[in-house]
Parts: C-alpha cells; structure tokens; sequence
C-alpha cells in the first residue's frame, strides 16, 4: 500500500495484482493507477481496478493440467519423444532406454531417422514428414537400430502435437523386441 503512494507521489505509474476478500469471497485484481497531478505537490492519482479472478483460476488450471501431462509422459513406462523439424527435442527415459542411451541428451537435436532399421527407413521418413505437417499416423511395427547398434522391435503410432508454440509429432512406443524373441 505504501509502496503505490510513494510511486504516485514520485510521478510513476504504478500497476498491481493483489487479492482482496469482498462480499462475494476472495477476489483477484490488477490495480492500475496513473499520477494526474505530479507537479503540483498533490498525490492525485487516476486508478482503476480490473477483476481477474477468472482468469487467474484459468491460468492455474491449464498450469496444473500441463504439469499433470508433463508427469504422465516423463513417467510413463511406453517409450515417447517429440520431434521437431526434423530434430527430437524431448524424450521420456523409457525412449532412452528402449535406445540404449546414456540419457535424454545423448538423444535430444538428433534426428529420429538415424535410429530406424536401413530396411525401414523410408517408410519412416515419409511417416515422419506426415505427422509434422499435422497428420495422424496409425499404428505400425518396425525396427530400430539402437545407440550402440542393436536391433529391437517397436510399435509407433503418431501424433501432431506442439512444442514451444510450434508444429511437431510426437510418438509414443511400444518396445515390442520380446516378442520377436
């Protein structure tokens, strides 16, 4: 309170989110003031409050939905990575795993093809060039050629998605290598 008086007397603009308890329950406002009269020695300010209750709720849902989806994926025990122009740009531990990888940045910035059986390739790279250009991707079974140059078996399915407000696939695994055994 005494900070925005202060700053007002000084000439500032002085803009504030606070919480306030009113009649309906506790609120969420943005409280913005402008100084009218800053040169002659008066505190008169103009100032206006703004309800964002709502849309402080709303940004705390998506927050904790985003969070719940980031735990689901990171935990997940199905293989998953997100690719981007061509790069992977996020994987679960499970992918690492599935690849052999001494973690997720031995995988990040590479590209998914180089991971892909030669006998499969270029059914995967036009896989791939479909779901970044935003189509879905049915199911289909593979081979993958892990980091230190082992065979396994997977099933892919994907899906576009977006990553730091961009195009991307992403493509959830099922290592799938103990029933070839």
């Amino acid at each position: 309170r005494g900070r925005g008086r202060a700053r007002l007397i000084a000439g500032e603009r002085f803009d504030a989110e606070v919480t306030a308890a009113t009649a309906e329950g506790e609120r969420e406002f943005r409280v913005q003031t402008i100084p009218i009269d800053p040169y002659g020695g008066t505190d008169v300010a103009f100032g206006w409050f703004t309800d964002i209750t709502e849309r402080k709720h709303r940004e705390r849902t998506l927050h904790e939905s985003r969070e719940r989806y980031r735990t689901l994926v990171d935990e997940s025990p199905h293989p998953i990575y997100v690719v981007q122009n061509g790069e992977i740009v996020y994987t679960n531990d499970a992918f690492v795993d599935l690849l052999n990888a001494d973690d997720r940045a031995a995988l990040l910035g590479t590209d998914p093809t180089e991971f892909v059986h030669p006998d499969t390739e270029p059914v995967a790279v036009e896989r791939l060039r479909r779901v970044e250009s935003g189509e879905s991707i049915e199911r289909r079974e593979g081979r993958l050629v892990t980091v230190d140059g082992a065979t396994r078996h997977a099933e892919a399915v994907a899906t576009p998605s977006t990553w730091r407000k961009g195009p991307a696939g992403q493509g959830p695994h099922a290592d799938t290598t103990h029933r070839k055994a």
